[in-house]
């Protein structure tokens, strides 16, 4: 039993870390506007199945190593991630009964939070915040989520993640 339980951890943290590498991996300017915000989702995904394991603790670690990995103002992402993580854990009982395309609005509002914090950072420190391209992942991911969503549950089912 506490074997299995080990081998589930290295299931959530292996999608943790191929989020962050589908975050940096290098890409068309064109296509890489609309990239979706993977670390979040999967964070997301992992808080709201996961509230007793992973939270605001494991959003703000994942978040400074987005910091670091995008070369991001230390704090930025993990601010953000942890106010994701938080609202996951404030919701997540209410978010898992929802249907999956009602789950991908929901984690939409939670980006456009996460990014909405982020502009205000960027802003403050003298960063140029951008055009309408900057909220493009939130739309992205709203499209995405009902795959990650599906491919996600399957590893864990799979994994016996419970």
């Amino acid at each position: 039993m506490a074997a299995d339980r080990r081998n589930s951890r290295w299931l959530v943290w292996f999608t943790f870390a191929v989020a962050l590498v589908l975050s940096i991996m290098p890409l068309p300017a064109s296509v890489a506007v609309w990239r979706p915000d993977w670390p979040a989702i999967v964070l997301i995904y992992w808080v709201m199945m996961q509230p007793r394991s992973y939270g605001v603790g494991i959003g703000w670690l994942f978040g400074l190593l987005e910091d670091v990995a995008r070369g991001a103002l230390l704090g930025q992402y993990a601010f953000g991630y942890a106010l994701v993580a938080f609202l996951t854990l404030s919701f997540y009982r209410r978010i898992r009964v929802f249907p999956v395309w009602q789950q991908a609005f929901v984690v939409m509002t939670m980006l456009v939070l996460h990014l909405s914090l982020s502009l205000w950072v960027r802003g403050v420190s003298g960063e140029d915040v951008g055009g309408w391209e900057y909220w493009a992942p939130a739309v992205s991911s709203l499209l995405i989520w009902p795959f990650a969503y599906l491919l996600l549950r399957r590893l864990a089912v799979i994994y016996k993640v419970n």
